[in-house]
């Protein structure tokens, strides 16, 4: 890229210790190089294992500082895409003494099972040291700008190493000074508009490989033997609900062998008898809901949760019958 520059130009050379990480760092087709160029108004020229920076001093300088914070998380194995380079830029602040704080504290990263999470401006490299300095932190600002993302963050971090036990969402039902009209819905429905960013900034640094599936059989799924058979035994117009049982049955299996490299487990659970409910009160299957022959629903709770909580390398895969299983 070739511009004008007037009389007060600098140039200043950066010389990197590793040219293997230079690539990275430069970006497919120098795109990093010309997207610094363009955001701060600076020529970039490479020459082995140097890039001179030429333009107006403040971002000349500012581009020095740039490359050098780009060139450090290169090393630590961190990706730099657009979104880095934005937050790169905006949060060197050359004007300030503590403008290279926001470098220096990046080398202490919040980090979770699923990432490391580093500031991306100087004032949110101020909130992390708050956060890890004090027991009670206010953050206050426009939106966007990583409040709740880093709170949420650091969090994670003490939940994972101990550090705290529990963590808490605490959020009022009510409007706190926002305007946003009103909300339908129960009160979970009013409250997750509010809740969502945390959702999101959870899930984005809890690893997802856990979880259960249960699947809800039946002994309708066990066939009648061996013919032949007597034509007034068995259950009449039970052989298509025994076949998507006996379908789902093998569904499970299948799919726990699919998904067991992620750590999810697919069990099946069927009761031994009538399960009481209103549908199999109305279709006579049960006397009523408290009919002494039919499965205790709390046994089936009990059951589905024994199978959820259960080591993955245990249970998955487990077809499950109640008559067979002690809780």
């Amino acid at each position: 890229m070739i511009q004008d520059i007037n009389k007060t130009a600098e140039t200043l050379t950066i010389n990197f210790a590793d040219n293997k990480f230079l690539a990275q760092l430069f970006g497919s087709h120098n795109f990093n190089l010309a997207y610094i160029e363009k955001e701060l108004s600076v020529s970039l020229n490479t020459k082995g294992n140097s890039v001179t920076i030429l333009g107006e001093k403040e971002p000349t300088t500012k581009a020095t500082e740039v490359l050098k914070i780009l060139y450090k998380q290169v090393k630590e194995g961190r990706d730099i895409g657009v979104a880095e380079l934005e937050s790169t830029i905006r949060g060197v602040d050359i004007s300030s003494k503590d403008g290279n704080s926001f470098l220096r504290q990046s080398d202490q990263p919040i980090r979770t099972k699923k990432k490391e999470v580093f500031p991306q401006s100087a004032n949110q490299a101020k909130l992390i040291k708050a956060i890890q300095s004090t027991d009670l932190c206010f953050a206050l600002g426009p939106a966007g700008t990583g409040k709740t993302y880093l709170a949420a963050a650091k969090a994670i971090e003490s939940l994972s190493t101990g550090a705290v036990d529990r963590i808490i969402l605490s959020r009022p039902a009510l409007e706190a000074g926002e305007q946003i009209g009103f909300l339908p819905g129960d009160m979970k429905e009013k409250v997750d508009p509010y809740l969502r960013p945390i959702y999101d900034a959870l899930e984005d640094m809890i690893p997802r490989k856990s979880g259960s599936i249960i699947n809800i059989s039946s002994g309708a799924a066990i066939g009648p033997g061996s013919g032949p058979y007597d034509e007034l035994s068995g259950m009449k117009g039970n052989t298509c609900y025994g076949a998507e049982k006996a379908a789902l049955e093998r569904f499970t299996q299948g799919l726990a062998q699919e998904v067991f490299e992620f750590g999810i487990s697919v069990t099946s659970l069927a009761p031994s008898q009538v399960v009481p409910t209103p549908g199999t009160v109305f279709h006579n299957l049960v006397t009523g809901l408290d009919d002494p022959k039919s499965e205790d629903p709390q046994l089936m709770a009990d059951a589905a949760l024994l199978l959820a909580t259960e080591p993955v390398d245990q249970i998955s895969g487990r077809v499950t019958y109640l008559s067979l299983i002690h809780i």
